[in-house]
């Protein structure tokens, strides 16, 4: 009988720094789909918060640029296309950012490694910046 070679022999020591939009724990987490709605190609990156769209009832912006509520935070998504394709402004895609139409992975509760502006204490409130929605420590004023 032949016995098949091991797919793995080798195992690293500690597991690999989380990057952002990952989920940080084993958790339970939800995702949910959502339409990218950015008719000015600028781009929602990985780890930013995103609020309810204006185009349909499945997309989302990037903060709270259509005054709609709160819907989760963006969620990385190794499967978007390279900077090599041309976007509709003429512009090259930045790798790990959802564009124009992309389906946008949305992480609406669980646990998931973001880059806080600022240092935010565990169990204190988190904000999130209307325009950018990059999550902070204070409220914006």
């Amino acid at each position: 009988m032949i016995t098949p070679a091991p797919v793995q022999t080798v195992y690293n020591q500690y597991e690999y720094v989380g990057q952002v939009g990952m989920p940080a724990s084993e958790v339970p987490w939800s995702v949910d789909n959502r339409i990218a709605e950015d008719p000015a190609y600028n781009g929602i990156g990985f780890g930013l918060a995103v609020c309810q769209g204006f185009q349909s009832d499945r997309g989302a912006t990037l903060g709270q640029l259509s005054g709609g509520a709160f819907v989760g935070i963006t969620r990385a998504d190794q499967t978007l296309p390279q900077a090599t394709q041309l976007l509709p402004n003429g512009k090259s895609r930045l790798v790990d950012t959802y564009y124009g139409t992309d389906n946008m992975a949305v992480m609406t509760f669980g646990d998931m490694w973001v880059a806080p502006v600022g240092v935010v204490a565990a169990g204190s409130p988190v904000y999130f910046n209307s325009v950018t929605g990059q999550l902070r420590s204070e409220e914006h004023t």
